[in-house]
């Protein structure tokens, strides 16, 4: 189906996205969305290659700024910043399959995020941190694990690879929650073949993610290079999580 003749309108929605999944390949979807004239709400992105999805990151509530209308999409996110924004995914994915509803009776929930915190997540992560709650679910849910030392250490910057880790098992939880996954009737891209990942530890996540709406893409959308052990930077980390939340919401076709 030619994608010239939708009429795209600004996105109000970040789940808005799974229209363009559906009818467009991911080339026709990037121009289109590049032609999208909408005000970006952060005086630092206008030049941003990410600047769309950080548009869309911040209106789905995924990731927030800073005083002055600032972004600052280079710098690098740390880990209790990355699991801030993967908890505020998990609450955003749809649990309803829109097109057959949970019979009677049957409800899919998610836990809940504790108000308080008892005891520390983690020995460097005390009860009183802005991220405590946020940890400790993610540790209870599966999402994160300590370091061999027993630590999580929150303010190291976290790299592409456990950027990538994190959103799969964002993904995989969800799937497994709901019993569907609207993907499986529809063709999704080939793992991209990157050139500096077959002896990474994360090279069959980040394959998978590869095929996952493009969550993981070259380094600056250029070359081969995926960078697994660079710093996951703010504007990539707006990108790849949009990318997910738009895989984790495509709907299965209604019954026939």
């Amino acid at each position: 189906m030619n994608a010239q003749l939708f009429r795209f309108r600004p996105l109000r929605n970040v789940l808005s996205l799974v229209i363009l999944s559906l009818i467009v390949s991911p080339v026709q979807a990037s121009e289109i969305t590049s032609s999208i004239t909408t005000r970006i709400p952060f005086v630092d992105v206008n030049q941003d290659l990410y600047q769309q999805e950080i548009h869309q990151a911040s209106e789905a509530g995924l990731m927030i700024g800073f005083p002055q209308q600032q972004f600052r999409p280079q710098q690098p996110l740390t880990r209790e910043q990355l699991v801030s924004v993967v908890i505020e995914l998990f609450y955003k994915v749809p649990l309803e399959n829109s097109n057959i509803p949970f019979p009677t009776g049957q409800i899919t929930t998610l836990p809940k995020l504790p108000t308080t915190v008892e005891k520390n997540p983690f020995p460097d992560v005390d009860a009183n941190r802005w991220s405590a709650a946020k940890i400790q679910l993610a540790r209870e849910i599966g999402f994160i694990r300590g370091y061999k030392d027993g630590l999580f250490r929150p303010d190291q910057a976290v790299t592409r690879a456990e950027l990538m880790a994190m959103l799969w098992s964002v993904d995989r939880y969800m799937n497994e929650l709901r019993k569907w996954d609207g993907r499986e009737f529809f063709d999704t891209p080939e793992p991209t073949n990157f050139s500096d990942i077959n002896q990474h530890w994360a090279k069959d996540t980040i394959l998978k993610m590869s095929s996952n709406c493009q969550a993981a893409s070259p380094l600056n959308e250029t070359g081969n290079a995926f960078a697994p052990d660079q710093p996951a930077k703010r504007n990539y980390v707006a990108a790849a999580t949009v990318r997910t939340l738009t895989c984790l919401s495509i709907f299965p076709p209604p019954p026939s």
